[in-house]
């Protein structure tokens, strides 16, 4: 197993919720695997455990605009490849996305572009929750 199976066993064992950061898709499938593993080790359902993901989000169609770090993995990109990547996380079983956003203009673009996108049924508890929708206003009223 790789590193970090030791926490995710204490999260097979003991945890609600389990949440990683700043990671791929693919890294995130491998954490979800080795957590799988430990629930099936204890006999624990692991679908018992809320998935949630954080990472900084960095949108635009011009590609000159988007930030992306050296050091850790952003979402970033254009609305589709936003999309596609979020639609990605939830397909392994996130169910709650914390965004940091890069700023405001990408603030802007996703309510606008990608918000939108959200199935009906996460439009209140899920990847895009109606804080992420009224942001703008809160935002706006703060700077």
């Amino acid at each position: 197993m790789a590193a970090n199976s030791a926490t995710l066993a204490l999260v097979a064992r003991y945890a609600d919720w389990y949440n990683f950061n700043s990671c791929t898709v693919a890294e995130y499938a491998h954490k979800i695997d080795v957590l799988k593993h430990h629930c099936e080790r204890i006999g624990r359902n692991p679908s018992e455990i809320t998935l949630t993901y954080l990472s900084t989000i960095s949108v635009s169609d011009d590609p000159q605009q988007v930030k992306r770090s050296p050091d850790k993995h952003f979402i970033s990109g254009n609305a589709d490849e936003v999309i596609l990547e979020l639609e990605q996380f939830q397909a392994l079983g996130v169910r709650h996305c914390m965004l940091r956003i890069s700023n405001l203009a990408s603030l802007e673009y996703f309510v606008t572009y990608i918000a939108p996108h959200s199935p009906p049924e996460q439009s209140h508890s899920g990847l895009v929750s109606r804080h992420i929708l009224n942001s703008r206003r809160v935002v706006s009223n703060r700077c």
